[in-house]
């Protein structure tokens, strides 16, 4: 569930925040990756789309909201939030490395503007069926790192993956990047399929350490370069 502010004169994005349900909890949500362009702070538009994303939750049936925040306590406490013990966000993980992890993507997503966020729509019913994120890699002016990559569960086998990576890809050419890096657990075959390759996991922020266990495989491909056979 992805929430998008959008500058209607300009059809520009300048803000946007993300919504994960959580496991034993029915009627509550997590909310991640709340960012508000950084030409458009302090215009009170974080304000307005919290205000959005709660909304649409009593309108959905959800009661209860949870976040993780480095540096933004005294906005959110001002909107009502209240410090909590941590929450287990996805079964899999240990909450030590849930929240490094997201502590290091909040490092990340922190400077950009505005954020990277891609929807497959099906018009006809007005829902979303696919969704990628795309994030600034440290150091790599050029390249992107794509998580959230997914299709809906209904919709798969039907060449929707390759046609939502394919328009990441365009939109990476438009917009001067020329490489992207992701992860995966069990994917590897789709991704090698359109082009990507195995390769050493990369720091997305500092100090990141990567375990000898660690189950999921890095890729990473050239975007739009084509090489003269020589």
């Amino acid at each position: 569930m992805a929430f998008l502010l959008v500058d209607s004169e300009k059809d520009e994005v300048i803000g946007h925040a993300k919504l994960c349900l959580l496991p034993n909890r029915p009627t509550s949500l997590f909310v991640e990756t709340v960012l508000i362009a950084k030409d458009r702070r302090r215009l009170g538009l974080g304000r307005y789309l919290m205000m959005g994303v709660e909304n649409w939750m009593r309108s959905n049936g959800f009661d209860r909201a949870f976040l993780g925040t480095l540096d933004r306590c005294n906005f959110y406490e001002s909107i009502g939030y209240s410090k909590c013990d941590p929450i287990i966000v996805d079964p899999a993980q240990e909450w030590p490395t849930s929240m490094v992890y997201r502590e290091g993507k909040q490092r990340i997503l922190c400077h950009q503007s505005p954020p990277m966020a891609f929807l497959l729509l099906d018009s006809e019913k007005d829902e979303i069926i696919g969704h990628a994120s795309a994030y600034l890699v440290p150091n790599r002016p050029t390249s992107l790192w794509f998580e959230g990559v997914l299709i809906a569960k209904d919709r798969r086998v039907r060449g929707l993956g390759k046609f939502l990576m394919s328009e990441m890809e365009k939109w990476m050419i438009e917009n001067g990047f020329d490489e992207g890096f992701l992860s995966t657990e069990d994917q590897c075959k789709f991704y090698e399929s359109i082009g990507y390759k195995k390769c050493d996991p990369i720091a997305l922020y500092p100090d990141q350490t990567f375990d000898d266990d660690y189950k999921y495989q890095y890729l990473s491909k050239r975007i739009g370069l084509v090489y003269e056979q020589l």
